[in-house]
């Protein structure tokens, strides 16, 4: 296993320890949670940085980054919908929703581009799509125990955070849609 495919595996580690911490409920165990989400986020970079750079790209790379990217965003998109106020649960529940659908639809999607032997690269609205992913969620997570350390407003991260939130399952539905369009060859490519 290269560093790039280690990396990308501390990632699929570090799930667990978020969902983890997250619901432990001790002093400042969102706030952990919180950093450890980031640290987790911050090896997406790492990892496609230092494969590009050293020439280490792999099939099995591209496969655990993948996995990595969506089982990271989407456990935490539903550890929001569990620990969140009762005002905003179905908030979280259909972003989650409308999220965890697209990336099935566009795994299923790549599944049959690969079955007939046609490569899809990523684009920038995906991209985008998981930067105010990456965004939104930290603020979200901590958003209870900020509030309750700095003693102010729920107010001053849930409003932010959901509209970022908002903007990321928008962006989430858009890329799906915007991605299958544009390479709906795959329908007419013949099977090999």
């Amino acid at each position: 296993m290269n560093v790039p495919n280690a990396i990308t595996t501390v990632r699929i580690i570090l799930v667990p320890v978020v969902c983890v911490f997250y619901l432990l409920g001790f002093a400042y165990s969102q706030l952990i949670a919180t950093g450890i989400f980031i640290l987790a986020a911050f090896t997406d970079f790492l990892d496609g940085h230092v494969a590009r750079k050293y020439n280490l790209v792999t099939d099995l790379g591209k496969f655990l980054d993948l996995v990595a990217d969506k089982v990271l965003i989407i456990s935490v998109f539903f550890l929001l919908t569990y620990q969140s106020p009762d005002e905003f649960r179905l908030y979280f529940l259909i972003g989650a929703l409308l999220v965890n659908a697209r990336e099935l639809i566009i795994g299923a999607f790549r599944q049959v581009a690969a079955g007939k032997s046609v490569i899809l690269a990523a684009d920038r609205l995906g991209k985008l799509k998981m930067l105010m992913q990456c965004v939104s969620v930290p603020i979200l997570m901590a958003a209870a125990q900020l509030t309750e350390l700095l003693n102010i407003s729920v107010n001053y991260f849930y409003i932010p955070g959901l509209a970022l939130f908002g903007v990321s399952v928008i962006l989430a539905v858009v890329s799906g849609v915007n991605y299958i369009a544009k390479n709906k060859r795959v329908f007419a490519a013949k099977d090999n």
